[in-house]
């Protein structure tokens, strides 16, 4: 469901600069994103709420501030939970 919006944006970072660091991180958010969307069951960019937003970033700052954030660690396992 993202990977047009996803491909525009990256053509966009290389475009404007971006460092090679910058677009890992953001490819591992746009990832974290993909899988709460998928967990939730949202297939169309038109579902996504503010609400889904709000939560997202919720799990993401509990995930970060527990430092665990790669598919093999407990905050992984969280993101998939609470979503």
């Amino acid at each position: 469901m993202l990977h047009r919006y996803c491909s525009q944006f990256f053509a966009y970072c290389q475009l404007a600069d971006f460092s090679v660091r910058s677009i890992q991180a953001l490819t591992i958010r746009l990832n974290e994103f993909k899988a709460f969307l998928k967990f939730q069951r949202i297939r169309s960019v038109l579902k996504i709420t503010c609400r889904h937003l709000i939560n997202l970033i919720i799990i993401m700052l509990h995930i970060t501030t527990n430092h665990g954030c790669s598919q093999k660690s407990p905050g992984y396992a969280k993101l998939k939970r609470m979503g």
